[in-house]
């Protein structure tokens, strides 16, 4: 029997229900391998500051080993007594970056579940889904905070470019998208000229998918004054998907990723989750 292997990222109790029920939710239909995560983060150090005492190395160690034993039970409470498999890891980072420490651990996975943070919130966890996202070679779904976690990948929306990107969204969503009730492939840009010889926007992407078995809309709507990622959630919204799919752009500066304009909003004001490739 195939099995698929989901892996959870759940850094804090106030961002797990989310996750949880997300989680839970793809790996009961699919039967899947579900492997819960926590990660012991380092203790950040100021060169300004020196030597720490060792109660404070102590101290940080008991407060994240806490955390995780309630992260744990969080994690058994809504698996135990399902039909799919469920694992629980527990990993110290050492002195790694917590998305480093998760590296291995990803790769090895089907798909990534992790919740959102925006470059608002102050959290230590900020960059996490973005650094497993943009190195990690596998779709990471972002959850953002205050989603609905009832319904997940019935109706399913595709923001396509037509770029390498966007196409390892969709390629890396397929199992998802044979199990949507309804997809839709949305570009947005200036309408085909009348006339011309381009064909509309998703129009082989379209036929890919219905050789597969989806049948899919085609959906083109040009921009009118508004940004791009304005008219992808606006129509994410009027259609009432329940995810978004998605190519990311970004690159590394400092040791923090930095996404393009498109990717950065709609990842900041997003109300749905979205599965992002790179």
């Amino acid at each position: 029997m195939s099995r698929q292997t989901y892996l959870a990222y759940l850094p804090e109790e106030s961002r797990a229900n989310e996750v949880l029920s997300i989680a839970a939710t793809l790996a009961r239909q699919r039967e899947a391998h579900l492997i819960g995560t926590y990660v012991l983060p380092p203790i950040t150090v100021y060169p300004m500051v020196g030597e720490l005492p060792q109660a404070v190395y102590d101290g940080h160690t008991e407060i994240h080993r806490a955390t995780a034993t309630a992260m744990k039970q969080r994690f058994d409470e809504a698996t135990t007594g399902d039909r799919f498999v469920a694992e629980w890891r527990t990993i110290d980072a050492l002195v790694s970056p917590v998305a480093q420490a998760l590296m291995s651990h990803v790769r090895s996975a089907d798909m990534v579940i992790a919740p959102y943070y925006s470059s608002d919130e102050d959290s230590p966890y900020g960059q996490v889904a973005e650094t497993l996202a943009m190195e990690g070679g596998r779709p990471v779904l972002m959850i953002p905070q205050y989603t609905r976690t009832d319904v997940i990948g019935e109706h399913i929306t595709i923001a396509w470019d037509d770029s390498r990107e966007a196409t390892r969204a969709v390629f890396d969503a397929m199992d998802l998208l044979q199990n949507a009730r309804s997809v839709r492939l949305l570009s947005v840009g200036p309408a085909p000229r009348e006339g011309s010889n381009t064909a509309m926007p998703g129009a082989e992407m379209a036929a890919t998918l219905a050789r597969r078995g989806i049948r899919c809309e085609i959906d083109h709507l040009t921009p009118d004054g508004r940004s791009i990622g304005d008219v992808i959630l606006g129509r994410v919204g009027d259609m009432g998907s329940d995810l978004l799919v998605m190519g990311i752009y970004g690159h590394s500066k400092l040791r923090e990723f930095v996404f393009g304009g498109v990717t950065r909003h709609v990842l900041r004001n997003m109300t749905v989750p979205v599965l992002v490739s790179r």
